[in-house]
């Protein structure tokens, strides 16, 4: 008979033995099977992280000259004569998008105009060109169709086209008949862009 002490603990011995050397050989063998067991249930590990965002939809638009969103005073000069003026602006928009277009009055205005023989407005028409990256969009219309509480114009969308700092345009054009009143003619055009709904 022998004794062996194969392990110890705090509390005693994992594994002790006063059989034969065949007894023993048995203990040491359930000792590595356990050891291989705990070797396993601490062996590495995967974690798979997956990350989600998201970006809205956005769209901005800006001036050329000054870069703020608001659209600034273009001058006409004398709308006696037949003329021609362009705002050119600039348009990001990171989805597909739609815009619309409003006037204030839809002709150039003479507010403080008396009655009188003469005209007080002023017809002027619109072209809009918005570029992009499937198809420009390219728009006409009488400003009188576009009178604040009566839109009557038809505005094309960019499809699924995008827009990155494309320069933009609001053309207006005019042709006056007969002589208008003296005076200083105004109208407001309001831009409004944003994705497609």
């Amino acid at each position: 008979m022998t004794r062996a002490f194969i392990a110890g603990s705090a509390r005693g011995n994992l594994c002790t033995s006063r059989q034969e050397s065949a007894s023993l050989a048995l203990c040491v063998a359930g000792l590595a099977a356990l050891l291989t067991y705990s070797a396993s249930a601490w062996a590495g590990d995967t974690v798979t992280v997956k990350l989600r965002g998201e970006v809205p939809a956005h769209c901005s638009v800006h001036g050329i000259d000054a870069g703020v969103a608001s659209l600034r005073t273009v001058s006409l000069e004398d709308i006696t004569k037949q003329g021609h003026a362009d705002y050119l602006f600039r348009v990001t928009c990171n989805a597909p998008f739609e815009y619309s277009l409003e006037a204030k009055h839809g002709a150039l205005t003479n507010m403080n105009a008396s009655s009188s023989g003469f005209a007080k407005a002023v017809p002027y028409g619109v072209q809009v060109n918005i570029p992009n990256d499937e198809r420009a969009i390219s728009d006409r219309c009488p400003g009188e169709a576009l009178r604040e509480g009566n839109v009557r114009c038809h505005f094309s969308n960019s499809g699924n086209g995008i827009a990155f700092n494309g320069q933009a345009s609001v053309s207006m054009s005019w042709n006056p008949s007969g002589l208008p009143l003296t005076g200083q003619y105004t109208d407001t055009l309001t831009f409004n862009i944003g994705p497609k709904k």
